[in-house]
């Protein structure tokens, strides 16, 4: 038999002339398992059989042990990371179509097409509920980065039991001395039935830094993403979470680059962004523009749900335009497609696809639009709305 970790389960039958040779429960083997049962039969000698695991799994469901010291099954040393990995793929398409499943925040991924900057994703606020009802609320501390074309917002408890370290203050002897103890996610029994995260652009500056990283409410401003999950958490996981967001392109008039992630907004990098009427047709292997067969122009833009609207004056004609990063040349996006002289708005359609890896069961990343948008989407897909 094999267990939810993995172990293996051994069942060993045998006969004693006592009582007293008989194993108790929680002692090891010589092969370092553990004894988890224990059935007893008695005739002319005593019969028996051993249940032995090789972790510490099925321990609690020993009942001689008093719940209130289960927690000591815990066990920081044999540890499992589990990553809950959430993935929302942006695809530029040729014409406009139907979104199937998700909705991104287009004025945090798309803002550097259009010539406007933010402050990136900062904050994180999670909900841990128990089998039995309880809930630990908690602030994160998010990493948001690059990976090729995709970006990354990461997050991690500190172990399979704590989110970290908390301080609070005590008076002795009319001193103020600052203690620590850990902020536990878990049950006492080191589990999480489901989740549910929200990411913000920042926070609203009233988080309790004698409670951090325990939270009795979110502190967000500006969210982003909202994610419930089923997780089913055991004692020896330790959480992390990863949102990723590919860019993708199915049409050969958009070309995606690296530096679009790079150098997306979300990271609240805000680099310097140029954009220029090409003279010449950048290939998808294409790491920097060149600004000798280029023009430089401007842009303005609208951002809509599944579009963004570039307009922009070319001086000659060209063969498209092309965002890349003044101070490094490093390309962004190119829309490759022969253009006319004059003024023009060019349209990047877009769609989004939704899939679930390492365990996430709904990824909902939220609309910051009109109040119309909002209802009709969650009429739609079901989406809960913050006030």
């Amino acid at each position: 038999m094999v267990n939810r970790l993995g172990g293996t389960k051994v069942i060993v039958d045998g006969q004693v002339e006592s009582i007293s040779d008989i194993m108790r429960v929680g002692n090891m083997d010589t092969n370092g398992r553990v004894l988890s049962n224990v059935l007893i039969r008695k005739g002319s000698k005593l019969e028996y059989q051993y249940t032995f695991v090789q972790d510490y799994n099925v321990i609690s469901s020993y009942i001689g042990v008093n719940s209130r010291h289960r927690v000591e099954e815990i066990s920081s040393d044999s540890t499992t990371l589990r990553t809950l990995r959430y993935t929302s793929k942006i695809y530029f398409t040729e014409n406009e179509e139907p979104f199937s499943t998700r909705l991104i925040d287009i004025n945090y991924l798309f803002r550097h097409l259009v010539g406007l900057s933010n402050q990136g994703i900062n904050y994180g606020y999670i909900e841990m509920n128990h089998a039995n009802g309880d809930k630990r609320r908690l602030h994160l501390s998010t990493d948001t980065d690059s990976k090729g074309q995709t970006v990354e917002i990461k997050w991690r408890m500190a172990d399979n039991y704590s989110a970290g370290m908390k301080r609070y203050p005590i008076i002795v002897s009319g001193q103020t001395i600052y203690m620590t103890s850990e902020v536990p996610y878990t049950d006492v029994y080191g589990k999480v039935t489901d989740l549910l995260f929200n990411l913000f652009e920042t926070n609203d500056g009233s988080v309790d830094m004698q409670l951090y990283p325990e939270a009795t409410t979110s502190n967000g401003v500006n969210p982003f993403v909202v994610i419930t999950d089923f997780i089913d958490k055991d004692e020896s996981e330790v959480l992390s979470g990863l949102v990723e967001i590919p860019f993708l392109s199915r049409t050969p008039k958009v070309r995606v680059y690296n530096g679009f992630a790079k150098y997306n907004p979300i990271l609240g990098n805000n680099p310097r962004i140029g954009v220029v009427a090409l003279q010449y047709e950048p290939l998808i292997k294409d790491n920097k523009v060149d600004l000798t067969r280029s023009i430089q122009i401007t842009t303005s833009g609208t951002l809509e749900f599944g579009k963004v609207n570039i307009t922009t004056n070319v001086p000659v004609q060209s063969k498209g335009i092309a965002y890349y990063n003044i101070d490094t040349l490093d390309l962004i996006l190119a829309y490759v497609d022969n253009l006319d002289a004059g003024e023009q708005t060019i349209t990047l359609n877009y769609v989004i696809e939704d899939s679930k890896q390492g365990g996430g069961v709904n990824f909902t990343i939220r609309l910051n639009e009109s109040e119309t948008v909002l209802s009709n989407a969650y009429l739609t897909y079901g989406i809960p709305l913050m006030r």
